[in-house]
């Protein structure tokens, strides 16, 4: 199917479907950087231009005809349309488990403009890299490093490092063994020692977690039903 609709659209003499490694390159490097995106419902969109309408014999047969099909989707009908993008400039964006850009918007109106807006979480110096996140960054370390490899690499941000850090620095246990006690002459034929003792030396293990990033605003204005 793909290869029906995208060979015709291909340069000449570019066989871009022959060989699988080429087709497996194309579809990983589309799931490695693409972008959820929210467009307006389109059908909210011609509720409002039908409203816009001057009063008129027109717009009335429109509505008459149009009425029903609003009556029946009920709130549904603003309901947003999801899908996936392709940004060139934020598919060059690199992961971070501490990253510098969100892919935020300031307004919940804007969610539904097919646009993707990315914004500094924190000031950065001349010449730093740009970086966002691809996961979760709140998951522990062994998550975070189970969900990257499916985007083919392994992290080693500065967060990585750290998270990392406690397990290495944990000592193996040792054992100590108190001193032997002095055997003293008893009516009874028996004799006491001390038995040794374990001692356990750990360490504790940091951890971090990630905090939600929300925005408020006006909603945008729906269409009054009917």
């Amino acid at each position: 199917l793909l290869s029906a609709v995208l060979a015709p659209h291909a340069p000449p003499r570019c066989e871009l479907f022959a060989a699988p490694d080429l087709y497996a390159r194309i579809v990983g490097s589309f799931e490695r950087r693409n972008c959820a995106v929210q467009v307006a419902s389109p059908v909210e969109e011609y509720f409002l231009l039908v409203d816009a309408l001057p009063e008129s014999d027109a717009k009335r047969a429109i509505v008459r005809t149009t009425q029903p099909v609003l009556d029946a989707l009920g709130q549904s009908y603003w309901t947003p349309c999801e899908g996936t993008g392709l940004f060139p400039r934020q598919a060059t964006l690199n992961h971070s488990c501490e990253p510098n850009v969100l892919l935020l918007k300031s307004s919940p109106e804007d969610e539904q403009d097919g646009r993707i807006v990315a914004t500094l979480s924190r000031d950065v110096a001349a010449g730093e890299e740009l970086c966002n996140a691809y996961i979760d960054v709140s998951l522990p370390l062994h998550l975070r490093k189970r969900e990257l490899l499916e985007y083919g690499f392994v992290c080693h941000c500065a967060k990585c490092k750290r998270d990392a850090l406690p397990a290495m620095l944990v000592p193996a246990q040792t054992e100590t063994v108190a001193p032997p006690t002095t055997l003293t002459a008893a009516p009874a034929p028996t004799a006491a020692a001390t038995a040794p003792t374990a001692t356990e030396v750990g360490g504790a293990a940091g951890s971090s977690a990630g905090a939600d990033v929300g925005t408020t605003g006006a909603e945008r204005p729906r269409r009054r039903l009917k």
